[in-house]
């Protein structure tokens, strides 16, 4: 799944609109309009954003999953984990929960 469908997926989720101004598409979200969605694989920032958009459920399962993407034996520890997870993994671990996630 390449970075723009992921960044896409994830702002859709949010609740981001991507409406035609112009001759442009450009994304609607915190009473403006911007010409791309929030980049959450670079942004922690965004990715917070989105994670608050999560229920209980879906956290508990977010969690998990950025667990088993960093930690490869099981450690025992996983606060560590989540702390110093990227972006990026966050991202990834997201679209798995969201079910958005499209292997290459």
């Amino acid at each position: 799944m390449n970075e723009e469908k992921q960044r896409i997926a994830i702002a859709e989720f949010c609740g981001l609109k991507p409406e035609q101004y112009f001759r442009k598409i450009v994304w609607v979200y915190g009473g403006a309009m911007h010409m791309d969605p929030p980049d959450y694989l670079n942004d922690l920032n965004a990715m917070f954003a989105a994670e608050q958009k999560l229920n209980g459920m879906q956290m508990q399962e977010y969690t998990h999953t950025i667990i088993r993407a960093i930690d490869s034996d099981g450690a025992v520890y996983p606060e560590d984990f989540l702390v110093h997870a990227s972006s990026k993994t966050r991202a990834e671990a997201f679209l798995h929960v969201i079910r958005k996630w499209e292997d290459s």
